[in-house]
């Protein structure tokens, strides 16, 4: 927000006022991430015993499979409805 507020005020157009805010964000952000995880991430490296010692790309994508999963149906399933739907009976009233 204070980078937006400082660049509409240095006179730079709106697109790029939103462009630079957000990319500032992206980057606080990442940098948030890497220091909240850093413990975390030294462990992992150490090969120390944490609760997640086990934590091999097997086990990650087994873990993330449905997630993604469900994404993809939510994707797939949308064109059926609205095929459907516009079949149906009184289908523009439905689809409005």
């Amino acid at each position: 927000m204070i980078t937006g507020l400082f660049l509409f005020i240095a006179g730079v157009k709106g697109a790029y006022v939103g462009a630079g805010a957000m990319s500032l964000a992206v980057l606080c952000e990442a940098a948030a991430t890497r220091i909240m995880v850093s413990r975390t991430l030294k462990d992992l490296l150490n090969g120390e015993d944490t609760e997640n010692g086990d934590l091999r790309l097997r086990s990650i994508a087994k873990f993330y499979y449905p997630l993604a999963l469900t994404s993809i149906l939510s994707l797939g399933v949308h064109p059926f409805v609205t095929f459907f739907l516009g079949r149906s009976y009184m289908a523009v009233e439905s689809l409005a």
